[in-house]
């Protein structure tokens, strides 16, 4: 429940797809005729999931905090090929429990910003603000919050609207992932409908559905219907059998299924036979009151949702683009009914005149009042425009900078290459130069090794001078050349007429 001293009396869910209102107030829902402004209203809507692009973002969990923001922008344009034309406003949240190492994952939502003027444009016209627009994927995070759900499980939310059908997952009471499938309420009418070759009245097969489910007497519709459904579940357990791969899921613990329309009869029934799954109705205790038999579940999530929202602001994402106006005694038009009122009061003497003037003034400043509305809707739209653009700005040189790092990195390299080439003395001429001297002294070599820069050879010479000479010799020739020179201990050879020992030669190099 709210606060006390929260200015926020009344909370308004919109359902943009079907103009459907209700108000929640006093922990009751209650369906509302229309909408109007009211500024003790806390307006509050949804956006489908089929109209968001969702996607799952990895970055290295090295990156530092302050650098994250611009890497995820950069890398969702790259791997989600957005399109640069087209404006957009990009929300993130961080997965805490994807189990995934060394890497942080981030769930990335995009929404063109013209979508949502056209969505809500009717809506803003009569409220004049919009406070939250929710991901519809992230409408079930309340119930965990209020501990509805046992936020201890990995729980699957099927959610099938007129629009959309939606598969949710969530584990440990914190979103995870979500995924629309071509099985929206109209898409299975579609179906069905192509199915059985003939176009029944839309009214007709929804009330059907809604009240027989999947026990019609009519067993040729019952046929159809079976036959998309399967269709679907299958599509349902494609979707299940990657969420358990990806994110290392062992067992759905719970998997609830709901509709527009409530629980549709036999629906259970495929969960069991496609998923092996037992399902349960996506309809649960909100502890609200209310006086209609069934009522839409996103407008339950919205109210206790914006609750969140209104005691913390940053509870969950939210993409409205309609704030509330300025603060009255913040506008122009507040402050010059304040300057107006101050200074009738210090001229309440003056004649009739001036105060029927005074009136006139306020039947301006109401019509510039509602011009003010008008050009704050208009700013606020010019304002996110900038906001993406800037952003667009910060994608374009966080990629300048990473392909001035590669032009770095290939200049050093080609410049390694072009010292090596001009400038690199080849260590076999010196090995051949220095076997020639060997030979002018007299020297013979028994045994030769090489390591990296270094050369050591066995000699046997018939007289230790020969080998001291040729040691002063080689050392003054290739002095340039030569790092170190040195022999170990010449020795003669028991029952022979020779000595021997080994040189050792380290050459030189760049």
């Amino acid at each position: 429940m709210l606060k006390k001293n929260t200015d926020i009396k009344n909370i308004l869910s919109i359902n943009p797809y079907d103009n459907v209102f209700y108000n929640f107030k006093k922990n009751k829902i209650t369906k509302a005729k229309n909408i109007s402004f009211d500024k003790l209203n806390y307006v509050s809507s949804f956006i489908l999931n089929k109209e968001t692009i969702v996607s799952n973002i990895n970055i290295n969990n090295s990156i530092p905090d302050e650098d994250v923001e611009d890497i995820l922008l950069l890398k969702v344009y790259e791997e989600l090929n957005l399109d640069e034309a087209i404006e957009y406003t990009i929300k993130f949240i961080e997965l805490k429990n994807a189990n995934i190492e060394n890497e942080r994952v981030f769930s990335v939502f995009v929404v063109e910003v013209e979508r949502l003027f056209t969505l809500f444009k009717d809506k803003i016209a009569d409220s004049k603000f919009i406070d939250s627009v929710v991901p519809a994927a992230l409408l079930y995070k309340p119930l965990y919050t209020r501990n509805i759900l046992e936020d201890k499980k990995s729980d699957i939310f099927i959610y099938i609207t007129k629009e959309d059908a939606s598969i949710t997952l969530y584990r440990d009471g914190e979103y995870l992932y979500s995924k629309s499938i071509p099985f929206s309420l109209n898409d299975i009418y579609e179906k069905f409908s192509e199915s059985s070759g003939n176009k029944l009245d839309e009214d007709k097969f929804f009330k059907i559905l809604k009240e027989d489910g999947l026990k019609s007497s009519n067993e040729e519709y019952q046929q159809h219907l079976i036959k998309v459904l399967g269709d679907m579940f299958v599509n349902i357990n494609d979707v299940i059998i990657y969420i358990k791969r990806a994110f290392k899921v062992e067992n759905i613990d719970n998997l609830f299924i709901g509709t527009d329309y409530g629980n549709i009869i036999g629906l259970d029934s495929y969960s069991n036979n496609y998923l092996g799954l037992a399902s349960r109705e996506l309809d649960f205790d909100y502890g609200i009151s209310h006086d209609e038999y069934y009522i839409n579940q996103y407008h339950y999530l919205l109210s206790i949702s914006s609750e969140e929202s209104i005691l913390d602001e940053g509870y969950n994402i939210n993409f409205s683009i309609f704030p509330r106006p300025p603060a009255f005694q913040n506008r122009a038009s507040g402050q010059f009914i304040i300057a107006l009122f101050l200074s009738i009061s210090v001229a309440i003497g003056y004649p009739l005149f001036f105060l029927v003037n005074s009136y006139i003034n306020d039947a301006k400043i109401y019509g510039l009042n509602i011009q003010n509305t008008e050009l704050s809707i208009e700013t606020t739209k010019y304002k996110s425009l900038i906001n993406n653009k800037l952003q667009k700005i910060k994608v374009v040189d966080s990629k300048i900078e990473r392909e001035n790092n590669i032009y770095v990195s290939k200049t050093k390299t080609l410049n390694s290459i072009y010292d090596k080439k001009v400038n690199y003395r080849m260590k076999s001429n010196t090995f051949h130069n220095i076997a020639k001297d060997i030979e002018q002294f007299d020297i013979k070599v028994n045994h030769i090794k090489s390591d990296n820069d270094k050369i050591y050879l066995t000699l046997i010479a018939s007289d230790d001078v020969k080998v001291t000479e040729f040691i002063k010799y080689i050392s003054s020739k290739y002095f340039e050349e030569l790092k170190f020179i040195d022999i170990e201990e010449l020795t003669k050879v028991e029952d022979g007429d020779f000595f021997t020992g080994i040189l050792k030669v380290e050459l030189k190099w760049k």
